[in-house]
């Protein structure tokens, strides 16, 4: 019913006249391990060619049943447009999924360089202030303690601290965002 044949039409053809991509030589070398003992069955996919002309895939399982001249087979025959319908829409899904991919490596791959660039930034216009203000404190602290009083250094001292506080916090972002 599939291939639109009837029976006595089935009995006059080949597998050759079902099967475009075969020649009769290519067919007798597929059966031919069936043919020697030397495969029990034979499994593989073609396309069968309606009575209107038109095709469609097919998967065989062969076997031969007699070994009479001309010999009997027995095959049984899946058709599996829907898998290959199937099977096409699994490779559109994988495509656009790697193109998904694709696109969020490149966003990936923008942000780290903004990161780094950001990483950059932090390291060197934010270290520079913070050291300046250190080491003048720190002079200042040096060469002007006797000038100073208790107030003086301790302010002094509280500037330094918290420059090095600072300078740890920027060290430790900085350690953070190379992290992988």
């Amino acid at each position: 019913a599939n291939l639109g044949y009837t029976m006595e039409e089935l009995r006059e053809l080949t597998p050759v006249d079902l099967k475009p991509e075969y020649s009769p030589e290519s067919f007798a070398a597929l059966v031919a391990p069936l043919r020697a003992g030397a495969q029990h069955l034979i499994r593989f996919s073609t396309v069968h060619r309606r009575k209107d002309g038109s095709s469609y895939p097919v998967e065989i399982h062969l076997q031969m049943f007699s070994d009479e001249s001309p010999p009997v087979f027995v095959a049984v025959i899946i058709d599996i447009t829907d898998r290959r319908k199937a099977e096409e829409t699994l490779r559109q899904f994988t495509a656009e999924l790697e193109q998904r991919v694709q696109e969020r490596t490149a966003k990936l791959e923008t942000a780290n360089q903004e990161l780094e660039t950001f990483n950059y930034s932090v390291a060197h216009d934010l270290r520079a202030p913070l050291r300046g203000i250190d080491g003048y404190s720190r002079l200042l602290l040096a060469e002007h303690a006797a000038t100073l009083d208790d107030e003086g250094r301790g302010f002094l001292q509280n500037i330094i601290r918290a420059t090095q506080h600072m300078g740890q916090l920027i060290e430790d972002l900085l350690a953070y965002s190379r992290l992988e």
